[in-house]
């Protein structure tokens, strides 16, 4: 089912991020036993959608939260259910072009441990367009990363803002 749905800024585009099969409650979930998300992105104009695309990726079960990057090119995806093979794609970056979704960039999101594959859910974007904050659901975390205002290019991931020791809660 669907997770997130937005307008671009302009309004002429609608993007959707949708869940797949996933395998919860597990340490390893196996690729075998989930289904891929998606991310669907259309063309909007007199009130209707057209022009379908999407991008998925084995692995990724769950993609939830997103933010528009500049000039409604990229998407910045948070991922949820992911297999530990994919720990590093806590945050997807996909550009659009026009007859496909891509994806340019992933980034790890949260504690970046192998016995710890992050849970990233909902992200905001800063008003300059020069900061992402991505919230990980299980570790209550947020993982602040340095955009380019410009290009939405990620530039760095900072350092975590935690709530404190551990999760919180435990379990």
């Amino acid at each position: 089912g669907a997770s997130q749905i937005s307008f671009s800024p302009d309004g002429r585009k609608l993007a959707v991020t949708t869940w797949g099969i996933p395998h919860f409650l597990t340490d390893d979930p196996k690729l075998k036993e989930i289904h891929p998300s998606r991310v669907y992105m259309y063309d909007f104009s007199n009130g209707t959608v057209n022009h379908r695309r999407y991008f998925e990726e084995a692995g990724i079960a769950g993609s939830v939260g997103f933010e528009w990057g500049p000039h409604a090119k990229r998407l910045y995806v948070t991922n949820f259910s992911i297999i530990n093979a994919k720990g590093d794609n806590g945050l997807t970056v996909l550009q659009d072009n026009h007859d496909r979704l891509t994806k340019i960039a992933n980034f790890p999101t949260g504690h970046t441990h192998p016995k710890d594959i992050d849970e990233a859910c909902w992200s905001a974007l800063s008003p300059a367009k020069d900061m992402l904050y991505v919230v990980s659901y299980v570790t209550n975390v947020i993982t602040p990363f340095r955009l380019d205002p410009e290009t939405g290019k990620v530039l760095e991931r900072l350092p975590l803002i935690t709530r404190g020791t551990g999760y919180a809660p435990e379990g």
